[in-house]
């Protein structure tokens, strides 16, 4: 199983304020980004143009606009040119989710089920960031057998 059926944390709601915020997981860079409806969304971080990264662009309604020549990408990896759009191109995206004041992404079609954070008797405080080689549910399991 890819290390990306899990569920990753990789930024927070707030880095997406000012428009799409490039994480590097597992080897990938993904551009994470908030459309105009709100939803959290994340593909990868290379237009399948010409290569620009996608973070560089900016959001315009539901979709990220590649800055170079302003290919469009929806949060399922639908893409569209605006010079040609009878050319519709699929690219990869990642499932996303905001939980516990933290944007979570896994490969669209894991399987793995949402880490339980919210347990009787334990108060979160504030999110930190560390960065771990391996899936969240594996660093979990090893920070509770105290």
């Amino acid at each position: 199983m890819s290390r990306l059926s899990h569920w990753h944390p990789v930024c927070t709601p707030a880095q997406l304020r000012s428009g799409p915020h490039q994480v590097e997981l597992c080897g990938e860079t993904i551009a994470v980004f908030r459309t105009g409806s709100g939803r959290v969304a994340a593909v990868p971080d290379t237009c399948v143009h010409r290569r620009m990264s996608l973070s560089c662009g900016a959001v315009v309604g539901e979709q990220l606009v590649c800055p170079y020549h302003g290919w469009r990408y929806s949060a399922d990896g639908q893409v569209t040119s605006p010079a040609n759009p009878e050319l519709h191109v699929k690219t990869g995206c990642y499932e996303a989710a905001v939980r516990y004041g933290v944007v979570f992404i896994r490969r669209a079609g894991g399987s793995s089920v949402f880490p339980k954070l919210d347990i009787d008797g334990l108060s979160p405080i504030a999110p930190s960031t560390r960065r771990v080689a391996a899936p969240m549910p594996l660093v979990l399991d090893n920070f509770v057998e105290v």
